[in-house]
């Protein structure tokens, strides 16, 4: 049965049958067989040791994510989005897709609101005003403020 690898060092000790193959646990036959119970559970625990030190240098090591503010982003907008679901040539896909909608959506912000902002600002002085080349001044008398 293989052996299961889990995120965080178990607790549990191994069983004996998977001790015989840690090295320098041969021995544990005979010493059981001599009588000490000591020694016995002294090579258990040393093996425990072995075993929990291995699993320890098999596991990958993981990026913390309390450590950089960009790499937590990352993540997020990787779960966020099933991205880590994905094979590599669908998050390329993908990213290019939302770089692309990010892309039109600036040009869009930069290059024509302003002139669309002019363009309510005139009807709306049309709808108020009646002129759409009315100044302000006449807003503020229709309006009776003196601030403008």
């Amino acid at each position: 049965m293989p052996q299961v690898m889990h995120s965080r060092p178990s607790s549990r000790k191994p069983s004996p049958s998977s001790l015989s193959t840690l090295s320098g646990v041969s021995q544990l036959s005979q010493i059981s067989e001599e009588g000490s119970q000591k020694t016995a559970v002294l090579a258990l625990e040393r093996a425990h040791a072995v075993a929990t030190v291995r699993r320890e240098q098999r596991e990958r090591a993981f990026v913390d994510p309390n450590a950089n503010f960009f790499v937590r982003k990352w993540l997020l907008f990787e779960s966020t989005f099933a991205l880590s679901m994905l094979e590599p040539w669908e998050k390329v896909l993908v990213l290019a897709l939302c770089f692309f909608l990010v892309a039109l959506l600036a040009t869009g912000v930069f290059r024509y609101l302003p002139f669309h902002l002019q363009f309510i600002n005139r009807r709306t002085r049309f709808y108020i005003l009646g002129d759409e080349h009315a100044p302000l001044s006449a807003v503020a008398t229709l309006v009776g403020a003196r601030w403008l």
